[in-house]
């Protein structure tokens, strides 16, 4: 079970920051349509005594459309089912969350499951 951003839901470009009493994160999202990458740079910060602690760090996805990742899936063998969130927390629109589950040697073959 895993959730996934799918391509082109929001700006190429999106700044975010959440700040606590003692920390803040601060993160800059830019969405690559025509590569199907989207990079995020954060930077947070942790008061440890009397200074703060900075720490950067850069994430790199790859964006899938959730019918092309469920074809992957299942071309592997994979049995899949699209959820839009988990339990009663649902995610934003362009988000999923894909439960796939890989079949015992002998089982059934995948069965094709209807978006939730």
């Amino acid at each position: 079970m895993f959730d996934v951003k799918e391509p082109g839901r929001g700006a190429p470009t999106m700044a975010h920051g959440r700040v606590g009493r003692d920390w803040a994160v601060i993160s800059l999202s830019m969405e690559d349509r025509a590569g199907g990458t989207l990079t995020r740079a954060i930077t947070s910060f942790r008061r440890i005594g009397r200074a703060y602690r900075r720490r950067d760090e850069t994430h790199r996805l790859t964006l899938l459309p959730t019918r092309e990742l469920t074809r992957r899936l299942r071309a592997v063998g994979c049995r899949v089912r699209i959820a839009r969130g988990y339990g009663g927390a649902r995610l934003p629109p362009g988000y999923a969350v894909l439960v796939a589950r890989k079949p015992k040697a002998g089982a059934a073959p995948a069965r094709r499951a209807s978006r939730a």
